[in-house]
């Protein structure tokens, strides 16, 4: 079945129409194609009217809107990752630096990061209380020659940077003398005993 557009006066298939229930036959007077072309020229001219229609619209069905979005995300997700992994990527460093800019003059954001910079010093500070002061009673007690720190490493007699280990840090003067590589692989096993 044909129909004649009224606007561009051209025969045209019915699916190429709008459905339109107060016209004859339920189909509108003018195709898909000049109703587009109208409603443009229309929100070119009006652009605050369908402004505030489109804002009072989202307002009226914000609770649809959302868990639509949400369905959405959930449904694709992979899709998603995979895009913005595909958009973001190739812009990182330019991304990153514009970031680094905005944030370097941002008061807020730096008044946020002196907070958490300040928290976590204090909290590693409570943390590794017993480690650092059992460190200061090792150094100062090699000053004062109540400790002597020996000249090679107990496990593997290497005479390269002596370092003392605790294994308790409540008895500060019980130390036991490694090279540097010994202490890691100490460390390394009493991490993994307590894992």
């Amino acid at each position: 079945m044909m129909r004649k557009c009224y606007k561009c006066k051209e025969e045209k298939e019915f699916s190429e129409f709008h459905k339109d229930r107060t016209q004859v036959g339920g189909i509108s007077y003018d195709c898909k194609k000049c109703k587009s072309e109208i409603r443009k020229q229309k929100r070119k001219e009006n652009p605050e009217k369908y402004r505030e229609a489109c804002r009072k619209s989202s307002i009226k069905n914000y609770e649809t809107i959302r868990a639509s979005q949400k369905r959405h995300r959930l449904e694709n997700r992979e899709r998603i990752l995979k895009r913005r992994k595909e958009l973001r990527d190739p812009r990182r460093k330019e991304i990153n630096a514009r970031e680094y800019e905005r944030r370097k003059n941002d008061p807020k954001h730096l008044e946020k990061m002196r907070i958490i910079n300040r928290r976590n010093r204090d909290k590693n500070k409570i943390i590794n209380k017993p480690k650092t002061d059992a460190h200061k009673l090792v150094m100062f007690a090699v000053k004062l020659k109540i400790l002597i720190r020996p000249k090679e490493c107990e496990i593997c007699r290497s005479d390269i940077k002596i370092e003392g280990h605790h294994k308790d840090y409540t008895k500060p003067l019980e130390v036991q003398w490694l090279c540097k590589s010994c202490h890691v692989k100490v460390h390394v096993k009493e991490k993994n005993e307590r894992d």
